[in-house]
């Protein structure tokens, strides 16, 4: 389970326990339409999102 899926760390039942081997990894993807503007607030998302992608 992705770790933004799981609830906060004190969760009474759940325990998260990360994995080694393999290395899991997925792709996303980013959709908008050509020529709509986008809010503010998803402006700066995706801001963020390249900035955080540029620096793997």
């Amino acid at each position: 389970m992705p770790s933004l899926a799981m609830p906060d760390a004190d969760h009474p039942t759940l325990v998260s326990i990360p994995l080694a081997e393999p290395e899991v990894t997925r792709t996303l993807g980013l959709v908008y339409r050509r020529g709509a503007s986008l809010s503010p607030a998803a402006e700066k998302f995706v801001a963020i999102l390249l900035e955080k992608w540029r620096e793997r």
